[in-house]
């Protein structure tokens, strides 16, 4: 039962940025002159609405990664899971950036969840934690964007979740187990 609520929080997620995300989306048809079918969101409304849809994924993510069975680490097992999968792994928190909406949560979160071996599902564990703690900063910083006007403190955030992504993603390379920095532990 709690993973039918975990499926239903995360689709009012995708459908609530989906609708955050229209206005973007649109303004390039109304430049050449197509009629709009609905009014134009403010900032305030589009972030607020960004908001909402971070947090109804977080919840569904938190109650989706919770609802599957513990997996205990096996010192004795010597897994090799390949480089490659591991590194797509840590790598796939950059995905908002080239514009797959939520896909920094539900990447991780599937490779929780179908993963084969201990060492990726260990690795996904540690990527959907980072994940979820950097989503409820976002949250804060876009309304501190909306309240103080300024957009600093996010744009410092992206910056800084680029750079230890993008390192945590180099060390899975290499083959060493990354730490990512303010990371709560959720999941796992």
């Amino acid at each position: 039962m709690k993973k039918y609520f975990a499926h239903a929080f995360i689709i009012v997620g995708m459908l609530v940025s989906m609708v955050s995300c229209a206005p973007a989306i649109r303004a390039p048809f109304k430049a050449a002159g197509t009629a709009s079918l609905t009014s134009e969101f403010s900032f305030l409304g589009a972030a607020m609405l960004l908001a909402l849809a971070s947090l109804c994924m977080v919840v569904g993510v938190l109650l989706h990664a919770r609802s599957l069975p513990a997996t205990a680490p096996d010192p004795a097992a010597t897994e090799v899971a390949g480089r490659i999968p591991l590194t797509l792994v840590a790598v796939s928190p950059l995905t908002y950036l080239v514009g797959v909406p939520m896909g920094h949560l539900l990447i991780p979160l599937w490779a929780l969840s179908r993963g084969r071996t201990t060492v990726l599902k260990q690795e996904a564990a540690r990527v959907l934690n980072f994940q979820i703690t950097w989503t409820l900063f976002a949250v804060v910083a876009l309304l501190l964007c909306v309240v103080i006007g300024g957009v600093f403190f996010l744009a410092a955030l992206v910056v800084f979740h680029a750079v230890v992504t993008i390192r945590a993603a180099w060390l899975v390379w290499r083959g060493r187990s990354p730490t990512y920095p303010l990371s709560v532990k959720f999941v796992g």
